[in-house]
């Protein structure tokens, strides 16, 4: 009877050392990713404030126009360039974040790339001679494309401030 008592111990501290070990790494994995939540927040939330004081220079540009100036007599700067580097760093771990946060990041950098690629295009056109168009017509095209680019720069602002508030909420 002694040696099933023995057996029975072994069995019931076997059974008791694979449950601990369960919690235990449970719990590790889950503070370590709540750690690389915050980090990965941390992270992003630095980018794009630095993004958004370049933003901000040009949303300040469409509340000008808003009050009367004419859009056409901007001086558009001739590139501009966002900060990709934690985004581009840190794919795997944007994941973590909430959706409405994901979305949101994903949102802001595509909206940053497509503005530098549209200012690209905008001073192309303007420095080109489109021979199927007058000067007059060309001066038209850049003036709507210059609209639509401060369109797509309030509306990368304004998710940028959004993810901006949402990135401060997982930290």
């Amino acid at each position: 009877m002694e040696l099933s008592g023995e057996i029975f111990g072994v069995i019931v501290g076997g059974i008791l050392g694979i449950v601990s070990g369960v919690v235990v790494t449970y719990f590790t994995i889950r503070f370590g990713e709540k750690r690389t939540k915050q980090y990965t927040s941390r992270a992003l939330l630095s980018e794009v404030e630095a993004n958004q004081n370049r933003l901000q220079q040009l949303a300040n540009i469409i509340r000008i126009s808003d009050e009367g100036y004419d859009i056409g007599k901007i001086q558009l700067p001739k590139s501009i360039s966002f900060d990709r580097t934690v985004y581009s760093a840190l794919p795997d771990k944007i994941g973590l974040l909430d959706p409405k946060s994901r979305e949101k990041v994903v949102q802001y950098y595509v909206k940053t790339k497509f503005m530098e690629d549209e200012l690209r295009l905008i001073h192309e056109i303007s420095s080109s001679t489109l021979t199927d168009f007058s000067e007059e017509q060309i001066k038209l095209i850049k003036m709507d494309q210059t609209k639509e680019y401060f369109t797509n720069t309030e509306e990368a602002y304004n998710i940028g401030n959004e993810l901006i508030k949402s990135l401060k909420e997982q930290i």
